[in-house]
């Protein structure tokens, strides 16, 4: 009996060679469970949660600038705040506050009347300048108190008692004046940050001299020294003068 010959039943290509099985390769599935969602999309309840953070953008910290039609920037300008006011608002008959006292005291010696002055350190020209005590007010302080205090400053002693004691407003100061029969003396030691180096008694016949010359600076020779009158006091003086307040010591 023949035996059964066992044929191969592979096709074969065109040229006669058989066909080589290529068997296509199962992509893997996703490892992470994909969420179950709803028809919103939302996941649902019962469902493993995943939290999954969304990076927000950061906004912008700094403020965008404003450009101008050319295109360039804005420049931002700040508006400066004004400090308030130190002293207090005391209206006078032009309307302006208070901001300044000064007190002009006269006395005798030698039988001839005499402003007491302070030597102010700083020249002018070459010459020392000469005041009366006085400066600006403090905040809450009063004309009077404020000149008594720039007189212990200046000169480095208390105010002397004034006889007759009267005031006058000049712009926005104060001017006080009077007579006084105290010995002053001067104490360089108490004064407040060097603002004088001495005090001096020129005659008021030659300060009313000094003043009627109509020159600025004006000038005073004392005890054989030329001293500058400040512009303040010259016009304080002046108005003295022209409103006859010194009559009585003449």
């Amino acid at each position: 009996m023949d035996k059964k010959t066992h044929i191969s039943t592979r096709r074969t290509s065109k040229r006669g060679t058989p066909k080589r099985r290529i068997q296509k390769r199962r992509m893997s599935k996703r490892r992470t469970p994909q969420r179950r969602t709803s028809k919103r999309g939302t996941p649902r309840r019962g469902t493993p949660k995943r939290h999954i953070q969304k990076r927000r953008m950061s906004k912008r910290r700094t403020p965008q600038r404003r450009t101008s039609k050319r295109g360039t920037p804005k420049r931002r300008i700040r508006k400066r705040r004004m400090s308030k006011r130190r002293t207090p608002k005391r209206v006078l008959t032009g309307g302006q506050p208070i901001k300044n006292a000064s007190v002009f005291v006269i006395t005798k010696q030698g039988g001839n009347y005499r402003v007491i002055m302070v030597i102010e350190n700083g020249k002018q020209h070459g010459f020392y300048k000469i005041n009366t005590p006085g400066g600006a007010l403090n905040r809450g302080e009063t004309p009077f108190t404020g000149g008594k205090r720039e007189w212990n400053e200046e000169v480095g002693t208390q105010m002397p008692t004034i006889h007759d004691l009267n005031n006058f407003d000049l712009g926005n100061s104060r001017i006080f004046y009077g007579f006084t029969n105290d010995h002053v003396r001067y104490n360089k030691n108490k004064v407040l940050h060097n603002e004088t180096v001495g005090l001096i008694f020129p005659k008021l016949h030659d300060l009313m001299k000094a003043v009627n010359r109509h020159i600025t600076p004006s000038t005073i020779i004392t005890g054989g020294q030329t001293y500058v009158l400040r512009k303040c006091f010259y016009k304080s003086f002046k108005y003295m003068m022209d409103n006859h307040l010194l009559d009585k010591y003449l």
